[in-house]
């Protein structure tokens, strides 16, 4: 992946974490985060970001986490199959999501047909 690619994949990650974070908790709940926890900062350590936020909320992070996910397939517009255990490993989510952009980034750049 070329360095603007990744970049714009990192902050796909970085508004997807956002997002997700005050539509389920609110504003002040997603500032609290990054000033004691800078959770923003994490985008691009998928397994730091699991463990900060497992370790804020327990169980209660694989909920958040998915909706991270989910934000985040539909910003990159990428298909997401939600068949995957309720336990889903987020490094391995984002290591897809991050094979799945780049190849369509590449058809779109290169003129390769599927892409819009």
């Amino acid at each position: 992946m070329d360095e603007r690619t990744q970049q714009s994949f990192l902050k796909a990650v970085h508004d997807s974490l956002c997002d997700g974070i005050q539509t389920l908790l609110g504003k002040s709940t997603l500032d609290a985060l990054i000033a004691n926890y800078h959770l923003d900062e994490l985008t691009n350590a998928p397994q730091e970001l699991h463990n900060q936020l497992s370790h804020i909320f327990g169980s209660g992070a694989v909920v958040l986490e998915r909706i991270i996910v989910k934000e985040l397939y539909n910003a990159c517009d990428l298909s997401f199959e939600d068949t995957q255990p309720f336990n889903f490993n987020l490094g391995d989510r984002l290591n897809v999501a991050r094979r799945q952009f780049m190849v369509k980034t590449v058809w779109r750049v290169e003129g390769i047909g599927g892409a819009n």
